[in-house]
C-alpha cells in the first residue's frame, strides 16, 4: 500500500482522482460515504483508498465510520497527516455540493483553498491541482 507522504501529496491524489472523473466519488445513492468501494469505477473514498480491504470493510460496518471517530484504527501513515487534515479531506469528498458531474463546483474549489491556507501547504507542490482550482 503507498501512502501519502505529505498533505501536499494527499491533496493533489485526491483532487485530481476525484476531479478527473466524479463517478469514481465512492457514494451511495443518499451521498452516504463508503471506505470500501461501492462499485468497479472507484478505489473507495478519499481515506478509503489508502486503506486494506479488510480495515475499510470493517471501518464501513461501525455506526460512527468519520475520520473523527476512527483515527486510531487508520494505518500509522495516514495518522502523522493529522486528525484534522484528514477529516478536511475525507469533508472534501463526501459532501454533494462540492461537486458535479463536470468535476468541482465553486464551493468545492473555495474548500480546497480553504485547506491549502488553514494547513499551510506549499503551493508549489499543488501544481497539479491549478487547473482544477483557477
Amino acid at each position: 500500500m503507498k501512502y501519502p507522504e505529505t498533505k501536499e501529496q494527499m491533496l493533489v491524489e485526491t483532487v485530481v482522482y476525484y476531479a478527473t472523473d466524479t463517478s469514481r466519488r465512492n457514494t451511495d445513492l443518499n451521498d452516504t460515504c463508503k471506505y470500501y468501494p461501492l462499485h468497479d469505477n472507484t478505489e473507495g473514498c478519499a481515506i478509503g483508498r489508502y486503506l486494506s480491504e479488510e480495515l475499510a470493510k470493517k471501518l464501513d460496518k461501525d455506526d460512527l465510520s468519520g475520520v473523527s471517530y476512527k483515527f486510531n484504527e487508520l494505518p500509522v501513515e495516514l495518522q502523522k497527516l493529522d486528525k484534522y487534515y484528514l477529516e478536511r479531506i475525507q469533508n472534501l469528498h463526501d459532501s454533494p455540493i462540492t461537486w458535479n458531474s463536470k468535476g468541482l463546483t465553486e464551493f468545492g474549489i473555495k474548500r480546497i483553498k480553504d485547506i491549502i491556507e488553514d494547513f499551510e501547504l506549499d503551493e508549489n507542490k499543488l501544481t497539479q491541482i491549478q487547473k482544477y482550482i483557477s
